[in-house]
C-alpha cells in the first residue's frame, strides 16, 4: 500500500500492510512474538537449587531449550495450513492429522492434567498482583524485561517467589507471549499456591492461545504472529520423516532441536521445491500419552483459586483423599480402563459374593495391564523399526520366543482359575517369564504295582486277617520294586 506525497508515490513503512506472506519471504518479512533466547538466558544463569525448583513445579523440560532464534522462513507456510479452531494440521489432501495438547506435552513436558489453569477474572481483587510485584521489586513496571533482568541478576535464590516469576516470565516470552512485551499476568491466580502449579494442564493452555493467534493471522493481513509458533514447528519437524530419516522420540522433543539444526532443515526442505515433501511417521504420536501409564496423586483444591477473603496472597488448600490403609509414602498408579472393561463399581453391582468379585476384578486388571504394556512394546518395535521398510508388528508378532511367553501366561492363568478356592494351600503358579533358558524339572509318572487276591480267598475273612493279606502284599512289592529305590504305587485288586 502506498500514499501520494505531492506527485510522489511513497512505499508505506507500516509492516502490517503488506499482506500475507508466502514461504519464500525472508525472515526480515516476518515477526513472531515467540522470543526464545529470552527464555534461553535465564535458563543458563540458573543455579542448581533454582533448577530443582523448576523441576519441582513441572516445567523441567524448558531446561532443554537449546533454541535461541526461531527460523522464520517456514512459518507462513506452517500457520496457512494450521486451523486453530479444529487443530487439525493439513499438509496436502492426503496428510493431516489433528494437534492435542498431548503433543504439546511431547515437546516441552511442561504439566499435562485435567485441571484447567485459572485465569483472573473482571471481578476479582488484583491486590495478590499488586502485594507480588511489589515484595520482588518489580512495581510500577510490568516489562518482561525487568523480570529478566531480575531472574538474571540480583535473583538468585530459590523458594515460591522465584517459582511464580520463572512461570511468568516463560508464559509472557514463550509459551503464551504478549505482543507488547509485558507480564502476562492473567494466570496468576494458578500460581498462588505453588504446590499446585504441577497439577494445572498447561498444555492445553499453550494450544489454546496458539490456536486462537493464528486464526486471527490467517484472518488477517499481518506479517506478525503471536502463540508459541515453535511448537507447531517441532511437531511437524518430528512426523515428518524428512529423506527417510526419523528424528529421535526422546521426550521433551524440543531437546533434539538447536537454532542451527532448523535452519539446515527448513533450508534443506525449501530446495525440494516445498515443504512437506517426505513420508509422514504413524501411529507414534502422542508419545508420552502412549507409553506412560498415568501416576497422579488424588487431590482435591478450593474453587476459591487460594485468595482468601481479603484478597491477599494465600495458599490454595489441596488435600489428600486418605482412607484407613492409605500409605502416604507409596504411590498410586492408575490405569485408564479400555472402552468395554467394566468398572470398579460395575463389579460390584453385578457381583457382591467376595472370591467371586475378587476373580473377577483379577481378570479386568490382567487384560487392562496387558493392553498398556503391549501399546508400549508395539510403540517400541515402532521406534526401532521407524528407519526401515519392514514391518514392525509383523517382525514383534511372528516371533516364536513371544509365543513361547503367551502360552506359558495362558497356562498359568488357566490353573489360577482353577485356584478359585481362598484356602487352597499350594502355591501360585510362576509368572517368570524372562528366563527361557530353564528348563521345569520333569516328574515322571510312578510306576504302579498290582496285586490281585482271590475273591473266594476273601470269603470267611474277619477284617484282621483282610488287612494281614492285604499288608503281605504290600511288602512283596516293596520286595520286587523297593530293591532298586523306586517309589511306586501298590493296587490291590480282589
Amino acid at each position: 500500500m502506498s500514499k501520494a506525497v505531492g506527485d510522489k508515490k511513497v512505499a508505506s513503512k507500516n509492516p502490517r500492510k503488506k499482506g500475507k506472506l508466502s514461504y519464500n519471504d525472508t525472515k526480515s518479512d516476518f515477526l513472531t512474538q515467540c522470543r526464545p533466547k529470552g527464555l534461553f538466558d535465564v535458563v543458563k544463569y540458573l543455579t542448581d537449587s533454582q533448577i530443582e525448583d523448576v523441576k519441582n513445579i513441572g516445567f523441567g523440560g524448558l531446561l532443554n531449550l537449546n533454541i535461541h532464534h526461531l527460523p522464520a522462513q517456514m512459518i507462513p507456510w506452517l500457520v496457512q495450513r494450521f486451523n486453530g479452531k479444529s487443530r487439525l494440521l493439513s499438509i496436502d489432501e492426503r496428510t493431516r492429522f489433528v494437534i492435542t495438547a498431548d503433543d504439546i506435552c511431547d515437546v516441552f513436558m511442561i504439566p499435562r492434567t485435567d485441571r484447567e489453569v485459572l485465569v483472573f477474572k473482571q471481578n476479582d481483587s488484583l491486590d495478590p498482583i499488586v502485594e507480588f510485584k511489589k515484595k520482588v521489586g518489580i512495581d510500577g513496571t510490568s516489562s518482561v524485561g525487568t523480570l529478566k533482568s531480575k531472574l538474571m541478576g540480583e535473583f538468585k535464590e530459590r523458594g515460591d517467589d522465584f517459582k511464580r516469576m520463572f512461570v511468568l516470565y516463560s508464559l509472557s516470552t514463550f509459551l503464551t507471549p504478549t505482543a507488547n512485551r509485558t507480564i502476562d499476568f492473567s494466570c496468576f491466580k494458578s500460581l498462588l499456591d505453588v504446590d499446585a502449579i504441577a497439577h494445572f494442564d498447561w498444555c492445553s493452555l499453550v494450544l489454546e492461545i496458539l490456536g486462537r493467534a493464528v486464526d486471527n493471522f490467517n484472518k488477517k493481513s499481518t506479517t506478525h504472529i503471536s502463540g508459541c509458533i515453535l511448537a507447531l514447528q517441532i511437531i511437524y519437524l518430528h512426523r515428518l520423516k524428512w529423506q527417510g530419516v526419523v528424528e529421535p522420540f526422546d521426550l521433551p522433543l524440543i531437546q533434539d532441536w538447536t537454532t542451527q539444526r532448523i535452519r539446515k532443515r527448513v533450508k534443506e526442505e525449501r530446495s525440494a521445491g516445498e515443504f512437506g515433501q517426505g513420508e509422514w511417521v504413524e501411529d507414534v504420536f502422542p508419545i508420552y500419552r502412549k507409553t506412560k501409564p498415568v501416576v497422579e496423586e488424588k487431590i482435591r483444591s478450593s474453587t476459591d483459586g487460594g485468595m482468601d477473603e481479603r484478597g491477599k496472597l494465600g495458599k490454595e488448600h489441596v488435600e489428600k483423599e486418605k482412607s484407613e490403609n492409605f500409605d502416604e509414602s507409596s504411590r498410586i498408579i492408575k490405569f485408564v480402563l479400555p472402552e468395554g472393561q467394566p468398572t470398579d463399581d460395575e463389579i460390584e453391582k453385578l457381583l457382591k459374593m467376595g472370591v467371586y468379585k475378587a476373580c473377577l476384578l483379577l481378570k479386568r486388571d490382567m487384560e487392562v495391564i496387558r493392553h498398556v504394556h503391549m501399546e508400549r512394546l508395539r510403540f517400541e518395535m515402532q521406534r526401532e523399526q521407524a528407519n526401515t521398510s519392514s514391518s514392525p508388528d509383523d517382525e514383534f508378532f511372528s516371533s516364536a520366543k513371544l509365543h513361547e511367553y503367551i502360552d506359558e501366561v495362558v497356562k498359568n492363568f488357566q490353573k489360577m482359575k482353577e485356584r478359585n478356592d481362598p484356602t487352597h494351600n499350594e502355591p501360585m503358579p510362576s509368572f517368570d517369564l524372562l528366563t527361557p533358558d530353564t528348563e521345569s524339572p520333569v516328574v515322571e509318572e510312578q510306576p504302579t504295582y498290582e496285586a490281585n487276591i482271590d475273591d473266594d480267598v476273601m470269603q470267611g475273612m474277619d477284617d484282621s486277617h483282610i488287612d494281614e493279606v492285604i499288608q503281605g502284599q504290600v511288602q512283596h512289592a516293596e520286595q520286587v520294586v523297593g530293591s532298586s529305590g523306586t517309589i511306586c504305587k501298590v493296587l490291590v485288586k480282589f
